[in-house]
C-alpha cells in the first residue's frame, strides 16, 4: 500500500505588542530531513510547506476494521492490528514538493530501533463485519520503548498516542522546528477484494503553535539577550497525549517553557534577533513573557488564547535597564482564617483560626474514583505572588463508616496550644507565641501508609507559577507531634525530606531534623533551599528511613506533622 500526503499548513497571527489575529494566513514551507534514526524538521522564513527526501510518515489503523500481514520466515501471517505506528517513507521523487507518495520501510534492522515484527508486507486484510476503514498518520514518526532492556516496542493506540514537547528548547528555528507535530486519516469504502485495494489520500493537520518573538534592543547601548521563557497558568509543554480522531493533544504537564540560545545574541542599538517557542494549544490569557538579558529581566504582558496550527508573532521592545529579579516572601498574615467542625470517629471537633479545605470542596460523581458519591477538594488553598499551597480535604465515606472529615497537604492556622496531646489540638504549633503569627501546618499523610489514591496535594507540595529558586522557609514542630513523642517514645527521631522538582525532574533534596532523643528547636528553623535550583514545586514530608523509635514500629505511629512559615522565594531569571 502506498499513500499520498499534504504538507499541513501553519496559519498566521500577528503583530506587535500583543498578539491579534487576522484574516489573513501565510503558508509556511517545513523542509523535513531524517537522519539514521529519527525525523527532524526546519523552518524558514517563507514558511511554505514541503516534503525533503528522508521524511518518515508513522501509519495507525483501527483493528476492528482491517488487520495487518507480515512476512515472518518466508511465510505470511495477518496479525490482526498488533502493531501500530508503521513507518512509511518519502518517495525521492517527491522532494521538494507540497505532495508526495509515501512506501512502507524497513527500520535499521539489528538496531535498538528495530520493530520486532518486521518486515511488514505493505497489506491490510478486512475484518470480517468492516464496510469501510479508517487510517490514520502522523508525522513525525518515532518510536517508543518501555525500560524493560531497551528493546520493547511500546504499542500505541490511534486514540493514545504519547509525544515529548520539551520544556526546554533552544529558540531557533531549526530547535522548534523539529518538535513540529502534525496528524491527518483517510477512510476507504471496502471493495470486493479480502484484502485493502487503496491509495490513501492524507491532510495532515499541525496540533501545535507555533510563536516567534522579535527582541528589538531600544535602550540606547549594546544588549545582549539571553534566553526568553514564557508563563501561565495553563500547562504548555511536556508530555502529551494524541487523540487522532479529533486530532488534537491534551493533557500537558508544564506551564512554562523556556527558549536558551546557545549562542546569547548581542545587539547594538536598534537591533533585533528572533526567538521562536513551540506550544501545546492552550488558554493562555494570564501568560507572561521573562526576557533575559545583559541588562537584567524584562516582564511583559504574553496572554491570549494559543490554538493547533497556527503562526504568531510578538514584538519585544527592551527600552530601559530592565528589572532585576527579587525575592518574594510568604508570610501567610493576609489569610483569612475562621471555624470548622470536623465530625469523625479519629477526631471530632471544633476548630477556631484555621483555613483548610472544607469550604471548597465539591461532590465528586465519578464511579471509577476512591472518592465516588463524597465531598472533595484537591488543589491550591493560598496562592500569594504566584506561590500556592496545595491542600486536600474529603468526607471520608467512601470508608463505610459515615461521615469521617479528614485532610492532608497544608493548611493554615494561628493556634499555638503547647499542652493539649490529641488530634483535636492538630492544627497548633509547639510555640507560645500567644496566636499573633499566621504559619502552615503540614501534614504527610500518604508517607504514614493513606496514599496511593490519585491525589494530587494530600502529599504536602508548595507550587510556583512561575519557576523560582528558594531562597529559605522556616520550620517548626506541630504540637500535636511533639506532646505525642514526649508521651510515646521521647528517644525518637523526626526527620522532613524536603525535594524540588522542575517539571518531572527532582532538582535535589535536603533533609532537617526536627527532633532527636529529647533535642528540638525553641524557635522557627530558617533553612536555606538554595541548592535545590530552580524549582516549580516542592515536596515535604517525612523521611521514613531516617526517622526513628526505640519502642514501638514502624514509626508510621508518630503523627507526622510539622508546621512552615515565611517561605522566601527568587523567580527564576
Amino acid at each position: 500500500m502506498i499513500f499520498a500526503v499534504a504538507a499541513a499548513a501553519l496559519s498566521g497571527c500577528a503583530k506587535d505588542d500583543e498578539y491579534q489575529a487576522t484574516e489573513h494566513y501565510h503558508q509556511t514551507e517545513i523542509h523535513l530531513t531524517v537522519s539514521a534514526s529519527t525525523t527532524r524538521t526546519t523552518i524558514n522564513n517563507e514558511y511554505k510547506t514541503l516534503w525533503s527526501a528522508g521524511d518518515r510518515i508513522g501509519l495507525f489503523y483501527d483493528t476492528s476494521e482491517v488487520q495487518a500481514e507480515w512476512n515472518v520466515y518466508g511465510n505470511s501471517y495477518a496479525k490482526n492490528g498488533t502493531y501500530q505506528n508503521l513507518p512509511y517513507e518519502l518517495n525521492t521523487d517527491a522532494d521538494g514538493a507540497a505532495y508526495g507518495t509515501f512506501a512502507i520501510t524497513t527500520i535499521n534492522t539489528g538496531s535498538t530501533n528495530e520493530h520486532p515484527a518486521m518486515p511488514y508486507t505493505g497489506n491490510f486484510y478486512w475484518q470480517t463485519s468492516a464496510q469501510e476503514a479508517t487510517f490514520y498518520a502522523c508525522y513525525p514518526h518515532a518510536i517508543y520503548y518501555n525500560d524493560y532492556k531497551g528493546k520493547i516496542w511500546r504499542q500505541h493506540s490511534y486514540k493514545e498516542f504519547p509525544f515529548l514537547l520539551p520544556q526546554a528548547q533552544g529558540g531557533t528555528l531549526d530547535d522548534v522546528a523539529a518538535l513540529d507535530l502534525s496528524c491527518g486519516s483517510a477512510t476507504v469504502a471496502r471493495g470486493s477484494e479480502a484484502y485493502v485495494e487503496a491509495d490513501l489520500n492524507f491532510r495532515l493537520k499541525h496540533l501545535l503553535a507555533m510563536l516567534e518573538f522579535t527582541v528589538r534592543n531600544d535602550t540606547g547601548s549594546e544588549l545582549t539577550v539571553e534566553k526568553l521563557r514564557y508563563e501561565s497558568s495553563s500547562n504548555i509543554a511536556g508530555l502529551l497525549e494524541v487523540n487522532m480522531t479529533v486530532p488534537e493533544v491534551a493533557s500537558a504537564s508544564d506551564a512554562t517553557i523556556t527558549a536558551t540560545l546557545a549562542q546569547p545574541a548581542v545587539l547594538a542599538d536598534g537591533e533585533s534577533v528572533k526567538i521562536y517557542i513551540m506550544a501545546a494549544p492552550a488558554d493562555c490569557t494570564d501568560g507572561k513573557i521573562i526576557l533575559t538579558t545583559s541588562a537584567g529581566n524584562h516582564t511583559f504582558t504574553g496572554g491570549t488564547t494559543f490554538e493547533a496550527g497556527k503562526y504568531y508573532t510578538k514584538t519585544l521592545s527592551v527600552s530601559d535597564s530592565g528589572s532585576q529579579t527579587q525575592s518574594v516572601t510568604i508570610d501567610f498574615e493576609d489569610a483569612e482564617l475562621k471555624s470548622v467542625t470536623y465530625t469523625g470517629y479519629i477526631a471530632s471537633a471544633t476548630y477556631s483560626n484555621v483555613l483548610e479545605g472544607k469550604s471548597l470542596a465539591t461532590r465528586v460523581d465519578d464511579e471509577d474514583s476512591w472518592f465516588d458519591g463524597t465531598m472533595l477538594f484537591d488543589g491550591i488553598l493560598y496562592e500569594r505572588h504566584g506561590v500556592g499551597i496545595g491542600s486536600m480535604y474529603n468526607d471520608g465515606e467512601w470508608m463505610y463508616y459515615g461521615v469521617n472529615d479528614n485532610w492532608s497537604g497544608i493548611a493554615l492556622s494561628s493556634n499555638c496550644d503547647t499542652e493539649t496531646s490529641s488530634a483535636a489540638n492538630q492544627f497548633s504549633v509547639f510555640k507560645s507565641d500567644n496566636g499573633n503569627n499566621k504559619f502552615a501546618v503540614c501534614y504527610d499523610a500518604p508517607s504514614t501508609g493513606m496514599g496511593g489514591m490519585g491525589l494530587k496535594y494530600d502529599t504536602p507540595t508548595i507550587v510556583f507559577k512561575n519557576r523560582a529558586t528558594v531562597k529559605s522557609i522556616d520550620f517548626m514542630n506541630a504540637a500535636y507531634t511533639i506532646l505525642e513523642i514526649k508521651r510515646y517514645d521521647p528517644k525518637a527521631v523526626f526527620v522532613l525530606k524536603i525535594t524540588g522538582y522542575n517539571g518531572s525532574s527532582a532538582t535535589g533534596s535536603i533533609n532537617l531534623t526536627l527532633y532527636d532523643n529529647g533535642q528540638m528547636p525553641e524557635e522557627w528553623v530558617t533553612t536555606n533551599l538554595s541548592s535545590l535550583g530552580e524549582v516549580d514545586r516542592l515536596t515535604l514530608q517525612i523521611d521514613t528511613e531516617k526517622t526513628t523509635s526505640k519502642v514501638q514500629k514502624p514509626v508510621q505511629w508518630m503523627p507526622f506533622y510539622f508546621c512552615i512559615d515565611n517561605i522566601v522565594a527568587e523567580p527564576a531569571r
